[in-house]
């Protein structure tokens, strides 16, 4: 009996013994996970065991000491997995999950900070499904909000959306993504928007490679999109930087961002897309700079409702090739670089600075192809257009925006009008017109090359200004014509009124409704009465002129006596005749005529005729004569 209690105590501290060291080595393993969780683990699809490894029989088994290379060894379910997923579930906040060359079929789903290394950018292959994309299955579903999350060097196909995140600061840099919400399957050619929208439903999954929601201070770049439904789209970004990505031939668009606050992109390559090449709508204070936006088949640029945006240095070359997207949806922004939005009037601010804008299409506008559309949403008072050269359009820029700075902007090529500023305001040759910032200028006027609108002028609607003329300070009626070469300082033209060639109007002349000044008149310090006509070769000082009166080439009013300045008066339905002279103080009644050649010392009274040096009175002039 003794035996058996001896034995039976030495057992019990056997076991307690064993049982001891069973739990110190699984806080050792405890502790040597936690460890390893806030450094990195590898993830490999396929482990080569090391040799003498404990290999699990059969397959790998937790403790296994598998191979990274020859020389670096791990161990399974430790630092070691075979899919992604696991990598991620086991690191901490923060920790490196490191994916080597492999195929890895899997949706991984992210809750919490990590980063996702691939070994190789091609040779990290990531999908959610074997086959073409499944809606609503994504190869990286992220959620974590308030996370830092990166991906780098994976390869992303045949899924919905490569990554699609709701929540967390993500950061995509160095991937490769491909068929991701479409299948790559090429469309029929030629294209009809019907065609375009069965094969979208066929082959498209409404999705596309990076989707992020609510994101701040993100990194996207040096990624390669291609071939899927839409490239990149964030919501709500903030101090978001999307640079240097090659983003083409997608089914539906390049970039899009919607709202979000301070962010940047830069230094694209955006090409061969089914629909805009860059999107931004909404949003406070967005600058893209240096982007490639070229042969994509709606809009190169679309900016709508941002508070401010900036956009430089882009090459928005041979976009709006057909009127319709990717899902035959119609091209609702028809222009290369189309700015608007459904805000209020003037509700954002916009800056163009020396971009280059040729060849575009029409994207199904009936006024043909356009280059720079600006919408009545902008504030002219605040917008800019800055060294552009725009060329190979029907119309080059177009603007319904009002008091919209346009300054050293080069329209070239353009085969209707080259620009178009406040509904309907058309500039011939934009780089060679000058308008002063306090200028207005009414709705549908003609600006022809080489003119210049100076100091507080005013332009109201429907006129045209031909080519070499100079206006300072002073204001048109509508409908007004000033034809080649004339200056018009300090003077008022009523509605209905021509002017030129070669005209000269100064110190506060004035034309009242459907006055006539033709080619080298003179007009100064004088008021010219309605429907009144002075066409060749005329000086007018200091003269007032009643209305329906006809001033004969060569009518000189001789107001200077070498001492003092004299008025000439001219009544209604007066007819001068060529070559009269009008010595000033004079005065020509209503209805009078004088001859050719004539040199008028004294009044002439109404109704009369008068010739002669000095001229006389000849007859009086009946109705009946008349």
């Amino acid at each position: 009996m003794s035996y058996s209690k001896e034995q039976g105590h030495r057992n019990r501290r056997e076991l307690k013994k064993k049982v001891g060291r069973a739990i110190r080595t699984v806080c050792e393993r405890l502790e040597e996970r936690r460890l390893l969780s806030s450094g990195q683990v590898w993830v490999d699809d396929n482990w080569a065991f090391a040799p003498g490894g404990d290999v699990g029989d059969p397959g790998l088994s937790s403790g296994d000491t598998v191979q990274e290379s020859p020389g670096v060894t791990h161990t399974f379910g430790l630092d070691a997995y075979s899919t992604i997923q696991d990598g991620v579930n086991f690191v901490d906040d923060g920790g490196i999950v490191v994916a080597l060359d492999g195929l890895y079929t899997e949706r991984v789903s992210i809750g919490r900070g990590v980063n996702i290394h691939g070994q190789s950018e091609s040779g990290v292959i990531v999908q959610a499904d074997s086959g073409p994309a499944v809606d609503g299955h994504y190869a990286f579903d992220i959620s974590a909000p308030g996370a830092a999350v990166s991906i780098d060097h994976v390869f992303i196909r045949n899924s919905d959306w490569g990554i699609r995140s709701v929540a967390g600061n993500v950061s995509v840099t160095h991937c490769t993504f491909s068929v991701n919400g479409f299948d790559g399957t090429p469309y029929p050619s030629p294209l009809s928007a019907s065609d375009a929208a069965a094969h979208f439903a066929a082959h498209g999954t409404d999705g596309g490679a990076i989707w992020l929601v609510d994101s701040t201070a993100n990194d996207i770049s040096f990624n390669n999109i291609n071939s899927g439904d839409r490239g990149i789209i964030v919501t709500r970004p903030s101090q978001t930087h999307i640079h240097d990505n090659t983003v083409g031939n997608n089914a539906r668009g390049g970039i899009a961002l919607f709202d979000g606050s301070n962010n940047f992109v830069d230094n694209n390559d955006i090409q061969f897309n089914g629909g805009e090449g860059l999107l931004v709508s909404g949003g406070v204070t967005v600058s893209a700079t240096s982007n490639l936006l070229k042969n994509n088949a709606n809009a190169g640029l679309v900016i709508l409702n941002p508070t401010e945006a900036t956009v430089g240095n882009a090459q928005v070359n041979n976009n709006n090739s057909r009127g319709f997207s990717g899902d035959g949806g119609t091209n609702q922004w028809p222009a290369a670089i189309y700015a608007n939005g459904a805000g209020s009037l003037g509700s954002f601010t916009l800056h163009l600075q020396n971009n280059t804008v040729n060849d575009n299409g029409s994207g199904g506008n009936p006024d043909g192809a356009v280059g720079v559309y600006l919408g009545p949403s902008l504030r002219g008072d605040g917008t800019s257009v800055s060294g552009q050269t725009i060329g190979g359009h029907a119309i080059g820029l177009r603007s319904s925006a009002s008091n919209v700075s346009i300054t050293t902007t080069s329209v070239l090529r353009s085969t209707n009008t080259g620009l178009m500023i406040d509904g309907g305001v058309t500039f011939i040759d934009p780089s060679h017109a000058y308008i002063s910032t306090e200028t207005q200028i009414g709705r549908d006027c003609i600006i022809h090359p080489d003119v210049h609108v100076e100091g507080s002028s005013v332009l109201g609607e429907g006129c045209e200004i031909h080519q070499g003329t100079r206006i300072t300070n002073s204001r048109l009626g509508n409908r007004v014509t000033i034809k080649d070469h004339c200056v018009i300082v300090d003077s008022e033209i009523a509605d209905d009124c021509a002017v030129g060639p070669f005209a000269h109007l100064r110190m506060n002349a004035r034309m009242e409704e459907r006055a006539v000044v033709g080619n080298f008149v003179e007009v100064k310090k004088s008021q010219i009465g309605r429907g009144t006509k002075s066409m060749h070769l005329t000086y007018l000082g200091d003269a007032t002129i009643g209305e329906d009166t006809n001033i004969g080439a060569g009518t000189v009013t001789c107001n200077y006596d070498g001492k003092h300045k004299h008025p000439t008066v001219i009544g209604s339905r007066v007819r001068i005749g060529s070559d009269t002279m009008l010595v000033a103080p004079v005065c020509v009644g209503d209805g009078a005529v004088t001859a050719a050649g004539s040199v008028v010392t004294e009044d002439v009274p109404p109704d009369t005729l008068v010739a002669g040096v000095p001229a006389k009175i000849k007859k009086k002039i009946s109705e009946e004569t008349e």
